[in-house]
């Protein structure tokens, strides 16, 4: 493509489009990936200077998307995914030259040794992994004083569209796709993590049911919660990173859950009337007390959407479990045996090879590493790391019973309902701590706390089912909406 005709396809057409739309360009002779590689690059150049999504970028990004142009030509695309660039949260590992470092500066050289199951799947489909994005760092379990937008490798992140909360722990993932950097990103969850930045966003996240993605090669946090998956500018384009990275995972012994899912036609759920005689229950107590005025009355006009849909909405139901409930003692238990492993394996020649080596590291270099202390991971690493506290064993239990089969399955099964509708990310934590599916769906922009969004949840492996009812949602409503890319955006 000529250098004009690149430039006008990056500005007038490149925010908009969807992978399949890209496919179709690619197929065409229209566009290539090397072409999609290096207008991403001159997005991130124009756009990420003030924001600060991407951590690093693959340098061997190009010369990956011109042998996937090759490989087109001469056997066909390996899937909807060849040769679209993707951004994945620097906490999932890449066998590459590529660090892996959960957002700390501790790990700033730091090497994963292969490839992370999703990092490894979406190259067999042929997808461009184009960099690594801002992350909250060790996805939130440093510090109680430490922000979502800050990691102590590349400093804080800037929300895309003004003075807002960015969210987190997946804050880069979610910034870099609304400012168009790539055409989708992979962020992890282990309570609200990809649902909340995507919210903040103005983009869809689907937060799969555990085990649906595989764990592996991540860097962990709570294994019993944490879970990969898509963000992008719309459903069918999450829907469609999703079954890349779906399947059963032999590194990974949860994901066994995912085998009937290794060959499902997740785009056979974009349905326009996805909503049509469905019941959705509406737990208020979850949000009315924490939401604004503005927000509450765009939450009660999306509902009138999905009425109008063909739903029946069962408005309000009671969960039996306040948001709270869901805590986070299971991670502080969790986190020091599963990061002492991961670092325990890695490379010989990564001296942080646990978490007193990790605390040990920060207290001599405080002024790069304790802007915001360490209390979070003093309190994991005063655990015993065997797992066996009475105390761990019965937050686990308690909070698996009352989030899964008491708040979700029983009142789901109760009502005749098929999955809970809420506004922006509340509900997350109770997901997270069941394990269950989640997706957000952007529907408006309010002045006071910027994009606003619902989140539909559902029983564990509904997944496809909620991709209905977010389609349907998303169609009806077209809410996404872009920020302001700044003044330096297509200059000379």
């Amino acid at each position: 493509m000529h250098l004009n005709k690149l430039k006008d396809f990056r500005l007038e057409k490149l925010d908009d489009l969807t992978i399949a739309e890209l496919q179709k360009e690619m197929e065409d002779g229209v566009l290539t990936s090397e072409e999609l590689v290096l207008m991403f690059l001159e997005n991130i150049s124009e756009r990420d200077q003030d924001i600060n999504s991407i951590i690093e970028v693959n340098p061997e990004a190009l010369n990956i998307a011109q042998a996937l142009d090759i490989e087109r030509k001469i056997s066909g695309p390996r899937s909807a995914l060849h040769g679209i660039p993707i951004l994945l949260k620097d906490n999932i590992g890449t066998a590459d030259k590529m660090h892996t470092s959960a957002g700390s500066y501790a790990l700033k050289d730091f090497y994963a040794m292969e490839d992370a199951g999703v990092a490894a799947k979406l190259r067999k489909a042929g997808a461009v992994l184009l960099g690594k994005t801002h992350m909250t760092e060790w996805a939130d379990i440093m510090s109680d004083e430490m922000p979502d937008n800050y990691c102590s490798r590349s400093g804080h992140i800037k929300h895309p569209f003004g003075d807002y909360d960015i969210g987190g722990s997946s804050s880069g993932s979610a910034a870099a796709i609304a400012l168009s950097l790539a055409q989708a990103s992979i962020g992890t969850e282990t309570s609200g993590s990809i649902i909340n930045p995507a919210d903040e966003n103005s983009l869809v996240g689907i937060k799969p049911t555990l085990g649906l993605t595989t764990r592996s090669g991540i860097i962990p946090l709570a294994p019993s919660q944490d879970v990969a998956g898509p963000i992008a500018k719309n459903v069918a384009d999450a829907a469609l990173v999703l079954s890349a990275i779906v399947g059963w995972d032999t590194a990974d012994e949860i994901s066994v859950g995912a085998k009937f899912f290794e060959s499902y036609d997740w785009l056979a759920h974009l349905k326009k009337d996805g909503l049509q005689g469905v019941r959705l229950a509406v737990p208020r107590h979850l949000f009315e007390e924490q939401i604004t005025a503005n927000e509450l009355e765009l939450f009660n006009e999306a509902l009138d959407v999905i009425r109008s849909l063909g739903a029946e909405l069962i408005d309000p139901v009671d969960l039996g479990v306040a948001e709270e409930e869901a805590g986070d003692e299971v991670q502080f238990f969790e986190f020091k045996p599963s990061i002492n492993e991961y670092l325990g394996k890695s490379h010989p020649a990564n001296p942080i090879r646990s978490l007193d080596d990790l605390i040990a590291f920060h207290n001599r270099h405080p002024d790069q590493m304790l802007r915001y202390g360490q209390d979070k991971l003093e309190k994991s690493n005063a655990t015993s790391g065997r797992l066996n506290e009475p105390e761990y064993v019965e937050a686990l239990k308690r909070k698996r019973l009352l989030a899964g089969e008491r708040a979700i399955e029983s009142t789901l099964d109760k009502l005749g309902a098929s999955a809970i509708v809420l506004p922006k990310d509340f509900g997350g934590g109770i997901g997270a701590t069941a394990g269950m599916p989640l997706i957000t769906v952007p529907y408006r922009f309010e002045d006071e706390n910027g994009p606003f969004g619902i989140t539909f949840m559902g029983r564990a492996f509904s997944d496809p089912t909620l991709i209905e009812f977010a389609y349907a949602f998303e169609q009806a409503t077209n809410g996404r909406v872009k920020p302001p890319f700044g003044s330096k955006d297509g200059q000379e």
